[in-house]
């Protein structure tokens, strides 16, 4: 009886001890997942707070940039040494160069610091142009000094707006981390309540027991830069406004239509064959270079809606320009995939021997330039930029307005210095590595046959262009290496 008795009892006791034993397991993994939560949270936060803290150096540096160009362009019309107007020009040159790095480095891609990087472009390669004058001993007209006046002026314009986006970054009001995914997904404002990012806050603001705003899209609108006018600039430069308003060289073939045209437009090889897109006409633009007939594409999709801009010139039907609006996400290409990609898709638009030259990977495009070769001579003027989506290999631009306005039948002849004999011009210290017969343009709309020697020196890369008709030095070009690619400077 003792033992019929004591079996139930051992039974219940041997449960009883698996039950605790599961729920000490169970209060155990919650712990633990709790924790792992906890610290996954934790290091999502401080890797946004140390990205927001390198956007916003960035940015610093970038305001820095624009006041020391703004300050040393108002005091060009106050020299009268040549050698100090160039000391001037030169550091203008260089604070651009700095500040376009900076914009660079700021995740935003938006309209108006695409205008702020045109405007840096131009007041760079403005200045670099004039120091070479200066330097040279020669005196700064009275045009040429208040062209650099306007454009820092233009560039003061621009520091206020910067200011006014420094006050609210100062206040935790804005987040450049937030800015950037609100830009990549397409939002106009979101509520940070609901945002996917509301753990990202700044150290001020959780200090002062604020809430940031998201900074969206609508936040960096607000810059006036469609108010800035470019002075006429006539300078040994790519944004020479003699050489873009020069009639277009390489056009070919017939006027044609508007719907001649949107037909070419809807036979583009980079538009999906998969989807069913609608195209309506845009207004016209490039008039001043390349008379086009332009035209918005959006797919035919509800949600995510694919949508590109294509511009077909009116004379020849060829295609001038395209952007593809959708931005890629992730790099999982090589850059020789990315290149092989682009030569593609030149070749089926009958863009033929075409090399590239250059090549940047930045925010996950690729940006490849490309010049026409023939009879192994490089025209460094008929140019086309591509760029290419290094996720999927997709192109997202093409740029062929220079290839257009420059591409001609050329009567070079024969070098008159051989390749042996330039070379002796090329400093004994550079180390070449590469010798390449090409056409540079120069001095405004002249172009010069050199020979091109690239070498290194110092562990740093070089290109010195000997005229191959003179043997006199035409230009020294320093690349400067950079993780997403090459510049030249």
């Amino acid at each position: 009886m003792d033992t019929n008795m004591n079996e139930p009892i051992t039974t219940k006791t041997e449960n009883g001890n698996t039950g605790k034993i599961m729920i000490v397991l169970a209060v155990a993994l919650f712990a633990i997942a709790i924790f792992w939560g906890t610290t996954k949270e934790r290091e999502t936060r401080v890797y946004q707070t140390l990205l927001e803290n390198e956007y916003q150096q960035s940015f610093y540096q970038l305001l820095g940039n624009v006041e020391d160009i703004s300050v040393s362009a108002s005091k060009i019309d106050m020299t009268t040494s040549p050698a100090q107007a160039g000391q001037l020009l030169s550091d203008i040159w260089w604070q651009a160069t700095m500040a376009e790095d900076n914009l660079a480095a700021i995740p935003l891609d938006h309209e108006a610091f695409d205008k702020l990087e045109t405007l840096l472009n131009h007041t760079g390669d403005y200045c670099r142009a004039m120091s070479k004058q200066a330097m040279a001993g020669k005196p700064l007209t009275e045009e040429q000094q208040q062209n650099i006046i306007t454009l820092g002026k233009n560039i003061a314009a621009v520091s206020d707006e910067l200011h006014q986006i420094e006050e609210q970054v100062n206040a935790g009001k804005l987040l450049f981390v937030s800015a950037h995914n609100d830009i990549r997904t397409g939002r106009d404002n979101v509520d940070i309540s609901e945002s996917e990012n509301d753990n990202t806050t700044t150290v001020a603001a959780e200090q002062e027991g604020e809430t940031p705003t998201e900074a969206t899209a609508s936040n960096f609108n607000d810059m006036k830069t469609d108010s800035i006018e470019y002075p006429t600039l006539i300078y040994d430069g790519p944004f020479s406004d003699h050489m873009v308003n020069k009639k277009p060289e390489g056009l070919t073939g017939e006027p044609i239509s508007l719907e001649q045209a949107k037909a070419i437009a809807m036979k583009f090889p980079a538009l999906d064959p998969k989807k069913e897109y609608e195209i309506t006409a845009a207004e016209s633009g490039n008039e001043a270079t390349i008379p086009v007939y332009c035209f918005d594409v959006t797919s035919g999709e509800e949600e995510n809606a694919h949508q590109l801009h294509i511009d077909i010139s009116k004379t020849g039907g060829h295609n001038i320009m395209f952007m593809d609006y959708a931005r890629p996400d992730a790099t999982n290409l090589t850059t020789d995939e990315g290149v092989a990609k682009a030569h593609d898709f030149l070749e089926k638009l009958g863009y033929k021997n075409m090399q590239e030259t250059y090549t940047i990977n930045q925010n996950n495009v690729l940006t490849i330039a490309f010049a026409y070769k023939e009879n192994n001579i490089l025209f460094y003027p008929d140019q086309i930029k591509v760029q290419v989506a290094m996720d999927d290999g997709r192109i997202i631009a093409l740029e062929a307005a220079q290839y257009f306005m420059n591409h001609k039948a050329r009567d070079l002849g024969t070098p008159a210095v051989s390749a042996d004999s330039a070379k002796e011009k090329v400093p004994t210290k550079l180390q070449v590595t590469g010798t390449q017969l090409t056409v540079i343009p120069l001095d405004g709309d002249k172009e010069y046959l050199t020979w091109e020697y690239k070498g290194i020196y110092n562990n740093e890369d070089y290109v010195v262009y000997i005229d191959a008709n003179t043997g006199e030095e035409r230009n020294v070009v320093k690349i400067i290496s950079t993780p997403g690619g090459n510049w030249a400077m």
